[in-house]
């Protein structure tokens, strides 16, 4: 239906190597966004990245033509703010940050996301700290469905408290690998994320790169609180390494994958008390509510501070130096 509704042209490729999809991919100018999926996530989205696209995944995003006559209120304000500055001497505690992914597709965010007792209505959401993956187009697209999350999220009572943050990404405006982009392009795209994720109200933004790229991370950095970059494949590939844009923005490199296959609640918990409590020292992530809440559980006794994105970029900002 949004097809019709936008007068846009459709097709399907599986791979998006097609002489059809060439054709119309190399037609597009600068800051296109391709709504739908591909049979390969690798190949779709790196299609639209190396020309100067993103990817808003909508398969099976129902009703979306009707949803987009709403506007929401510019702009739109999480129920829970950075929090304040933090003491200057912090705990020496662990800081760990929990992250929903898949918060891009917009069909997710219409359907079991919502709705499902393992995500967003699950009975044990609001007993820990959670950051959520949202896309930054929703408000755009569906903007009673960014109202009502919004207005459900759990609301922070002080530090470390239980909340609900929501994470623009990946990778911003939409999901797009930043460091296959030209200069050119890298810059429409920061630029097209920048003013929607603030439209949205979300100040950090979870890149999702092909690799690493020192200036693909500056790029995005700009005018945000903090970068949360992902590798493709595996997440976890950065291994929680720590580095500053040129603006002071911390980049963070997601360290473990609470993910079927990965690690467990377990391991992590193990993991997480091997490494250093120096606040100072740049030295998680869920399948679902319950496994993050039970990860929680098992680091209370292991000093350990579970903390929301929000609050572990803020952390980052006040007590880690750049190099």
């Amino acid at each position: 239906d949004y097809a019709l509704f936008a007068t846009a042209g459709a097709w399907y490729d599986s791979s998006m190597t097609d002489p059809t999809s060439h054709l119309i991919l190399d037609s597009m100018r600068p800051g296109w966004a391709l709504l739908g999926w591909g049979g390969s996530e690798k190949q779709t989205v790196t299609a639209a990245s190396t020309r100067a696209g993103w990817v808003n995944a909508a398969d099976w995003a129902r009703n979306l033509a009707p949803m987009a006559g709403f506007r929401a209120a510019e702009p739109m304000k999480q129920p829970n703010a950075l929090p304040p500055p933090l003491p200057p001497v912090p705990e020496r505690k662990h800081t760990l940050a929990f992250l929903m992914t898949d918060g891009d597709n917009l069909q997710w965010l219409l359907n079991n996301f919502a709705t499902g007792p393992a995500w967003w209505a699950s009975p044990q959401r609001g007993t820990v700290p959670m950051g959520w993956t949202l896309s930054a187009a929703l408000p755009q697209v569906a903007a009673p469905v960014a109202t009502m999350l919004y207005g459900q999220a759990t609301v922070r009572s002080g530090p470390r408290s239980a909340c609900d943050v929501f994470v623009a990404g990946p990778s911003g405006a939409g999901y797009a690998y930043p460091d296959l982009m030209s200069d050119e392009a890298l810059a429409t795209f920061a630029a097209a994320s920048r003013s929607a994720a603030r439209a949205a109200g979300l100040g950090v933004v979870n890149v999702l790169g092909s690799k690493f790229s020192a200036s693909a991370a500056d790029a995005m950095a700009e005018g945000m609180d903090g970068v949360l970059w992902y590798e493709f494949d595996p997440y976890d590939g950065l291994h929680g390494s720590i580095s500053f844009s040129s603006h002071g923005v911390p980049v963070i490199g997601a360290r473990f994958m609470l993910w079927q296959g990965y690690d467990t609640p377990e391991s992590i918990a193990a993991k997480v008390e091997a490494l250093s409590t120096d606040p100072t020292s740049p030295d998680a992530w869920s399948s679902n509510v319950t496994q993050a809440a039970q990860t929680a559980k098992l680091l209370e006794a292991r000093n350990v501070n579970v903390v929301c994105p929000d609050e572990l970029v803020s952390r980052v900002r006040a007590f880690v130096q750049p190099e």
